[in-house]
């Protein structure tokens, strides 16, 4: 098993970059959980890094943004990975694709990009602040906040809140959650 506890930014993108490197499925853990995501890592800048997540069935789950300050502990090779989630991956591959979102727009801030593809595309995302979390579109964005507004399991609008970038502990989008609720709030059950 190869872990790599973190303490800085400077050490999960260290750990992170070698997981690119290598190709291989990483579990991540946040400071503010003792839960993990698992999948694999596309991408990684000064202050994010952007993962491809894997469920517990090993299918494709959309794509998660997470601090590198948050991170403390990066797993490879450990017994869930190997023998569970990378079987499970390669059978799941063919049936069901990575999520159409665009991946990439134009800034180099992982965290930013993903909110301003929300908001140029209004794709829904979660946007998790502490033990909170938010799922919709994007529908103000500055450098250093936004808005988001919430849409409930049916995809009908429950407000619209306001966000610090600096205080988002993750930005989740393109799983099985967001894209119900996409999908129900384009059918016209939602604003």
């Amino acid at each position: 098993m190869s872990t790599v506890e973190t303490e800085t930014a400077g050490e999960a993108r260290k750990a992170l970059e070698d997981v690119i490197r290598r190709g291989c499925l990483a579990a991540i853990y946040t400071s503010e959980e003792d839960r993990f995501s698992a999948g694999f890592v596309d991408a990684v800048s000064d202050i994010h890094v952007r993962l491809r997540s894997l469920d517990t069935a090993g299918r494709a789950d959309g794509i998660g943004v997470r601090p590198l300050a948050r991170i403390r502990r990066v797993e490879t090779d450990d017994g869930y990975l190997v023998r569970r989630l990378a079987p499970l991956e390669v059978y799941w591959r063919n049936h069901r694709l990575w999520p159409e979102q665009r991946l990439v727009g134009h800034l180099p801030d992982l965290m930013l990009d993903t909110l301003t593809l929300s908001l140029e595309d209004r794709t829904v995302v979660t946007i998790f602040i502490g033990k909170a979390q938010y799922t919709g579109p994007v529908v103000k964005l500055a450098s250093d906040a936004g808005t988001i507004i919430d849409l409930d399991q049916f995809g009908q609008p429950d407000g619209e809140f306001p966000f610090r970038i600096k205080e988002i502990d993750g930005v989740d989008f393109g799983s099985e959650h967001e894209r119900r609720v996409q999908f129900l709030s384009r059918c016209g059950h939602g604003s």
